[in-house]
C-alpha cells in the first residue's frame, strides 16, 4: 500500500470518530425515548423456506409472513439502561391464519424480554418458554465491525457495522451474519432484541432470519422502563441455555414417544 492511500484511511477514520463525538454532544439535552420496530422476514431466508416442497410447510410460512406485518415490537431506553420488552400488535387482518397462526406469529417476533443496564455488560434476557422456572440468559455482545458506510433511515443518518453470530441446530454450530445500522446522534448501546454495543442507537438490523426496522423514534426525557429481575431469578450464560433447550426438546420427544 503506498504511504498516500494509508495516510488517507487514517485521516478518514479521525474524521469518522470525530463525527461520533460531535453528534453525541447534540443528544445531551435528551435523556431516553421509544422506539417502534417493525419486524420481517429476512428475503434471502423466506426465499429458502420457500423451496420446501410439503405445502403444510408452505401455508405455515405464508401465514408467518402475513401476520409479521401486524406486528410491532416496542424498545424503551433512558441513559443508562433499556427494556425490549412491549409487544404491539394491530388487529390481525382477516384470513384464514387467525387464532393459533397469529400467536405463533407473536411468538416467533417477541419470545421474550430483553433488559440493558449500563451496569452491566452484555444483555439480559427473559424468556417466555420456562414458565416453570424464572430464568434469566445473559449474552454477551457481538463482537462488531464498523464499516465506513452510511444510509438514512427516516431523518437520521446511520452507520453500517457487522458481526457473526454463532448458532447451534441439530447439525451442529454453524455462523449466521448480523448488519446492523446505527445512529451516532442517539448515542446509547441499545437495539432491538439481544443487539447492541454500538455506539449509537440501531435503527435496523438484520440477523439473517429476521429483518427489524425502526418505524418510528420517540426521544423523551423521562421514561418508564422496568428493571431486569435478576435478584429472583437464575441467571445462565448462552451455553448453558442452550444445554437446557435440548434437555426441553428431549423430555418432549420422550413424553410423545410413550
Amino acid at each position: 500500500m503506498r504511504p498516500t492511500q494509508s495516510l488517507f484511511k487514517i485521516m478518514r477514520k479521525l474524521l469518522y470518530c470525530f463525527l461520533i463525538l460531535f453528534v453525541s454532544y447534540g443528544y445531551s439535552q435528551q435523556n431516553g425515548g421509544e422506539v417502534i420496530y417493525s419486524i420481517s422476514q429476512n428475503t434471502a431466508f423466506a426465499k429458502n423456506l420457500q423451496k420446501e416442497k410439503r405445502s403444510s410447510t408452505k401455508s405455515l410460512i405464508a401465514g408467518l409472513n402475513e401476520n409479521l406485518k401486524e406486528i410491532k415490537l416496542s424498545l424503551v431506553f433512558g441513559a443508562d439502561n433499556s427494556a425490549f420488552y412491549t409487544l404491539k400488535s394491530a388487529p390481525m387482518a382477516s384470513s384464514r391464519y387467525q387464532g393459533t397462526m397469529q400467536d405463533f406469529a407473536k411468538n416467533i417476533a417477541h419470545s421474550g424480554d430483553y433488559y440493558r443496564s449500563a451496569n452491566n455488560g452484555g444483555v439480559f434476557y427473559r424468556p417466555n418458554s420456562f414458565s416453570d422456572v424464572d430464568l434469566i440468559v445473559h449474552y454477551q455482545d457481538l463482537e462488531w465491525e464498523l464499516v465506513y458506510e452510511q444510509k438514512k433511515i427516516g431523518k437520521y443518518n446511520c452507520y453500517k457495522a457487522k458481526a457473526e453470530m454463532v448458532l447451534e441446530n441439530n447439525k451442529g454450530p454453524f455462523i449466521r451474519n448480523v448488519i446492523a445500522w446505527y445512529c451516532p446522534d442517539i448515542p446509547v448501546s441499545y437495539g432491538p432484541s439481544r443487539f447492541g454495543g454500538l455506539p449509537g442507537l440501531i435503527l435496523e438490523l438484520d440477523e439473517g432470519e429476521f429483518h427489524y426496522k425502526a418505524i418510528n423514534v420517540l426521544l423523551k426525557d423521562k421514561v418508564k422502563i422496568p428493571n431486569v429481575p435478576l435478584e429472583k431469578s437464575k441467571v445462565v450464560s448462552d451455553e448453558e441455555y442452550r444445554q437446557l433447550i435440548l434437555e426441553k426438546i428431549g423430555e418432549t420427544r420422550e413424553l410423545f414417544s410413550n
